[in-house]
């Protein structure tokens, strides 16, 4: 009704599910990686839950739209099934064809022989079930018993279960303990923060064909307050307020009309009935608790300090007594050092906003040489002193001591510094252009052919990948913001980008504040981009014959300079072929050209790519 009055192509404000309307926060970003993560990995379950409204579905029909080319995935919307009709569900999904009346071992057998033929064509399945929170304990141990299908290898089916918080309580039903052993990813979605609603009203506008804000400052404000970040409840007050805004004839919505909008919804009865209390109640209930609380704490300070006099009198008496004059400034130098040293819990290791996953999310890596950059020590048990044994091993002999102060010492997350860090990675890959801020980097990114890559590693993988990353560190109040990695120096030094401006540090000092999560950009082949028109895509296995061709002839022409299995003849199957090259890539050899694969072959082939341990430009572009 608005639309055209706005100069509106469409409805910006629609709660259907349209992937083009996701917009991408951190947290969204978090655990759409938990998702690639859970695909990558090949086996498990991976569970992502929600409060309702906060875009669990929306990511995950985006999700699907990014799924490797090796997947395919069975989508179950309406989970209230019963074992068996759940077992035939996956069958209609997956095309297999059963009989209409039969029983749930012939329903498991048809499912298990389908994963294997499809494992053996190099496809891999997954299944993913809206509104998991409705699945009853019996359909949750089907579920389980069907991650027993597997290979030696691999697991054949990978499960994702999408639903609210009460998915997470059902998980930890002791009853269900072995299926929530099976889990390798979980992720809670939450609402977004404050900074994040300007920039999705922003986001949506801008899908929608409008280049302009209409919503005033107050305007965002009262929708962030009404809403409290939910997604699903800014859509539901924002399209009122454009819709009383144009019965006005007003070309802004200002807090008035969201104020009345959210009336005319029911919002703001909806708000008051979900307490119990009146708001004197609530006030006078939290005061008392209150007043309670410091009486508390003042009583635990007027003991502390009579037992420190107490101690204090005790040590001076026994020093007068021995004669021993440093026995009495001991007891006075321990209390002041106690009240004036933080306490430990207070500067210890602030909690990570991006919940790591149980293990790492890169895939594994095969040492083909004695020149392993990682020492044999369990990651999870790692200490800070073997972390930076292992970044020393990797990148220096004899790291110098860091004298200079910290070049991170006075920056202040009190912004997202995200587009800036991401900007740095596009001038790093030749890109010149300047996207605006509502973009997303790496849809923008995939204009030129790029496509990004979200992970969470060591310096490690790093090396391996041998690409520039976005890196989250954490400042020195534990609060998150982005830099670029440019370039690492064999004298344990590198190069960042922050802010704009490039800064040379130790990696002693980003190995203090990373805790592993980094993000990069990563060239597609020609049957990927959508640069190249449907009519002129190659096909994908002529396109990898050629890079196999092109890396035999590289291969035999340094024959006895490089160590790993001989390349098969060119008329080998292509499968083989590239197993043969994941083996001297130090990769996983499953045959299939999976990201790290196609990464890989960037390094050996493609002398444009930007690289950390040699940076060079792509060119403009």
């Amino acid at each position: 009704m608005y639309e055209k009055f706005f100069g509106l192509k469409e409805n910006p404000f629609s709660i259907a599910p349209d992937p083009r309307y996701l917009y991408m926060s951190e947290r969204h970003r978090d655990a759409l990686a938990h998702l690639l993560f859970g695909i990558e990995r090949e086996g498990g379950v991976v569970v992502l839950t929600g409060e309702v409204g906060t875009g669990k579905t929306t990511l995950c029909r985006y999700f699907l739209q990014r799924l490797p080319d090796n997947v395919e995935m069975a989508f179950i919307l309406h989970p209230k099934l019963t074992a068996r009709e759940l077992l035939s569900a996956i069958c209609s999904e997956f095309g297999i064809i059963v009989p209409l009346s039969t029983n749930t071992k012939v329903l498991v057998d048809a499912i298990h022989n389908f994963l294997l033929d499809k494992h053996a064509q190099g496809i891999h399945l997954a299944l993913l079930i809206d509104e998991a929170q409705n699945l009853s304990a019996d359909v949750l141990e089907e579920l389980r018993l069907l991650t027993n299908l597997e290979t030696d290898q691999k697991k054949l089916l990978q499960i994702i279960l999408l639903g609210q918080p009460e998915l997470r309580d059902l998980l930890a039903n002791d009853n269900l303990r072995q299926l929530a052993q099976r889990v390798t990813a979980r992720y809670h979605l939450g609402a977004l923060q404050p900074i994040d609603v300007r920039g999705y009203l922003s986001y949506r506008l801008s899908v929608a064909g409008c280049s302009r804000e209409l919503f005033t400052e107050g305007a965002i404000k009262r929708i962030c307050k009404l809403s409290q970040g939910i997604p699903r409840l800014i859509n539901l007050i924002a399209d009122r307020s454009l819709l009383g805004a144009y019965s006005e004839n007003e070309p802004q919505v200002t807090a008035a009309t969201v104020k009345s909008a959210a009336k005319e919804v029911g919002f703001l009865a909806f708000r008051r009935n979900r307490t119990r209390f009146d708001p004197w109640t609530v006030k006078v209930t939290l005061g008392g608790a209150l007043v309670g609380f410091l009486a508390l704490v003042m009583v635990i300070k007027v003991l502390d300090h009579r037992e420190a006099l107490n101690q204090t009198t005790l040590a001076t008496a026994e020093a007068t007594s021995s004669g021993d004059v440093k026995a009495l400034s001991a007891p006075v130098e321990a209390t002041a050092s106690a009240q004036s040293t933080p306490d430990a819990t207070a500067t210890g290791d602030a909690v990570p906003l991006f919940t790591p996953p149980p293990d790492e999310v890169d895939e594994p890596i095969v040492s083909t040489s004695g020149d392993d950059v990682s020492p044999s020590v369990d990651e999870a048990q790692t200490t800070e002193a073997a972390s930076q044994d292992r970044v020393d091993l990797a990148l220096s002999e004899g790291t110098p001591e860091l004298r200079e102060p910290s070049p991170f010492a006075r920056f202040l997350a009190g912004r997202d510094n995200t587009y800036d860090a991401y900007l740095a990675l596009m001038r790093a890959w030749g890109i010149v252009e300047t996207p605006a801020k509502h973009i997303l980097a790496c849809e923008y990114a995939e204009r030129f052919a790029l496509r990004c890559l979200h992970r969470k590693g060591n310096w490690r993988s790093l090396i391996s990948l041998d690409r520039p990353v976005v890196m989250r560190l954490l400042n020195d109040q534990g609060k998150p913001f982005q830099a670029t990695l440019l370039s690492l120096e064999k004298n344990g030094r590198a190069q960042i980008i922050l802010d704009g401006k490039s800064i040379v540090t130790h990696l002693k000092e980003l190995d203090s504040r990373w805790e592993g999560d980094y993000s990069l950009f990563y060239k597609l082949p020609p049957y990927q981009s959508r640069l190249i028109a449907p009519g002129n895509v190659q096909d994908a296995d002529a396109w990898m014959t050629e890079q196999m061709d092109e890396i035999t002839v590289r291969w035999l022409s340094v024959a006895g300079t490089l160590e790993g299995p001989q390349p098969p003849p060119n008329t080998a199957p292509l499968v083989d072929r590239v197993k043969w090259f994941q083996a001297i890539a130090g990769l996983e050899q499953d045959g299939v050209a999976g990201t790290m694969t196609l990464i890989s072959l960037n390094s050996w082939l493609d002398p444009t790519v930007p690289r950390l341990s040699r940076t060079s430009a792509a060119g403009g572009r």
